[in-house]
This record gives structure tokens, sequence and C-alpha cells, in this order.
């Protein structure tokens, strides 16, 4: 973000003899510095509030600075160069508080300015001073706002700025609110998802448990079918053991594929 500076005027006044000469010139001074953005507080100094019967035109030059725009001007004002590219450049940081994408044509009638390169020189310049961040849309002709260093406002408005804090601040606390809420949500989701994932897995092991136990039986069911007297005979169809008829044989068989159906 770019930071905003409040150079002193106290300096100028100091050891002074309330000379107008120097308040003056010392408010001219302030209007020429290129990268100052902050002219309410000049505004404050009691020296300088004499401007406004002793050089009104001066008086409102530096009032329109500290709030206004460059179309606030009067047609009567004159203005130097370096002081009509400050007016302009300030006016364009009033519109990017306003709103983050810029037409050229909002500020070709802004600034009173003929061509989108005049637009584009006097963007870049406030770049390279810190005024702005952002970027030059040819294309779309429009500038894109990122960062811009605030300008004053006058005191009156003071009770409208706290009043816009305010909002801002419970529709923050509102939506604080609802973010702790969508988190409390979403950690009894997880805290479900977790023990069913639990439950699952103790289902998954019993499961396996039992197929182990099935398989265990089944194995030592065979084992007990294959080592019975006669097994070959009863199994193949030819000549039982004796003592082991073909029918204990066969049964022994479908005891042993209800056990394997268990895999199935």
């Amino acid at each position: 973000m770019c930071k905003r500076t409040y150079p002193s005027h106290l300096r100028f006044f100091s050891g002074a003899r309330s000379k107008m000469e120097l308040v003056i010139n010392t408010v001219e001074e302030a209007i020429a510095a290129p990268a100052r953005v902050g002219y309410g507080e000049l505004l404050q100094d009691e020296k300088v509030r004499a401007l406004e019967k002793e050089k009104p035109e001066l008086w409102h030059m530096l009032n329109v600075l500290a709030y206004s725009t460059y179309a606030d001007l009067l047609p009567s004002t004159s203005l130097s160069n370096e002081a009509t590219m400050k007016m302009q450049q300030l006016t364009i940081l009033s519109m990017a508080a306003k709103e983050r994408q810029i037409p050229f044509d909002r500020l070709l009638s802004a600034l009173k300015l003929d061509t989108d390169r005049a637009v584009e020189d006097l963007i870049i310049d406030a770049m390279y001073k810190g005024l702005l961040k952002g970027r030059l849309n040819s294309m779309n002709r429009c500038f894109d706002v990122e960062e811009w260093q605030p300008r004053d406002f006058p005191l009156e408005n003071l009770p409208a700025v706290r009043q816009l804090i305010s909002t801002y601040f419970l529709a923050f606390y509102a939506c604080l609110n609802n973010v702790e809420h969508v988190v409390s949500e979403c950690n009894k989701m997880a805290a479900i998802e977790e023990n069913n994932a639990f439950v699952q897995n103790a289902e998954e092991k019993a499961r396996k448990k039992r197929i182990a136990n099935a398989r265990k039986e089944v194995e030592e069911g065979m084992r007990s079918v294959i080592n019975l007297p006669g097994f070959l005979g009863g199994m193949g169809g030819g000549r039982p053991h004796l003592g082991m008829s073909s029918t204990s044989v066969q049964k022994e068989k479908r005891k042993i594929l209800r056990k394997i159906n268990i895999f199935k």
C-alpha cells in the first residue's frame, strides 16, 4: 500500500513574525510539492486561515487541493503547469477511491484533457511519484486501480465517515460470525466422518476376522475329510473305504461346499 506522508508545515512558521508573505510562500511551496497529497493540516493553521480574507484565490485553490477536484477550480484561477498536473492527479486519486476501473472517457472529461495519451502520461507520472498503483488498459481504454493514496476530507464529513466505518465493522463482524458458524459446521461434519470411518474400520476388521475364521474352518474341515478312510473312493466314485459309506463322504463334501460359499 502507498505510504502517506504528512510533511510538517510548522517549521515554516517557527520564529516567524506573522508576515503574510511568509504564509503565502509557505502555501505556494506546499502546492508545488510534487508528491504531497494532504493539505488539510495547513487549512487548520490560524496563519493560513487568514488567507481567506487576504488572498481569497489562493485560499480557494488550497481548499480545492485539500478536498475537491480539478473541475471545482474557479474559471479565473491561474495555475502553473506543475500545479495543474498536481490538481489533475489529486482528481484521479478521488476517482480511484470510488471505483476500481476508471474509463478514459471519464478521465478526459474530469481532467479536461483531449487525448488518451495525455491521460496515460498523467497516470504514469502519478505512479512514479508513488501516488497510484495500477494498470493502464489501452485496449479497453481504462485504468485498473490497485492502490492509491487517500486524500483529506472536510471535518464536517467526519460523522458520515464514522458512520461508514461503523457500517463496515458491522458487516465485518457479521461475516466473521458466518465464517465461525461455517467452521463449526465443518468441524461437526469432520467429526461425524471420522466416527463413520472408525466404525467402518471396525466393521472391516470384524469382516476380515470372520473370513479368516471361516477359511480356517474350511481348511480344517478339508483336512479332516481328506484324512478320512475311504475319502478318495467316496469323492472319486470308486469303492469307499471299509467303515465309511459313500453317503457319509457326500455329506462331508456338502458341508465343505457350504463353508466355501462364505467367500462368494
